[in-house]
């Protein structure tokens, strides 16, 4: 009965039952995925300069070094950022093949701290 045209009939009819109930679980889903990763807060330029003669945050050229050890390539944007209680640069990096990824380090110390 495999190739009747009743089973024919009956296996879009299946999808077109499963397909809306998919879509409504990925959008309870989403939501939940976004809010576990908090938003980040960049500081100001003034904000940045305090952070740094305070000692909260290494210099930026501390950050692109230990950066460049995990992903080689042209820093092309580089921000400090609040991230929950910690301070952390976001440095966006060009790599020689055309891939774009983005490095978080530790702005205290200036350790790597992932990728995002």
């Amino acid at each position: 009965m495999t190739g009747s045209p009743v089973c024919a009939y009956l296996k879009p009819m299946v999808l077109l039952r499963i397909l809306p109930v998919a879509g409504v679980l990925l959008a309870l889903l989403a939501p939940a995925s976004a809010a576990e990763r908090p938003r980040l807060s960049c500081l100001s330029k003034e904000a940045q300069r305090v952070a740094v003669s305070s000692g909260k945050a290494v210099r930026l050229a501390v950050a692109i070094r230990n950066s460049k050890r995990r992903s080689p390539g042209e820093v092309v944007r580089a921000q400090l950022c609040q991230d929950g209680n910690t301070l952390v640069y976001v440095l966006t990096v060009l790599a020689r093949n055309g891939k774009v990824t983005r490095t978080v380090i530790n702005a205290a110390d200036g350790a790597i701290a992932g990728e995002r």
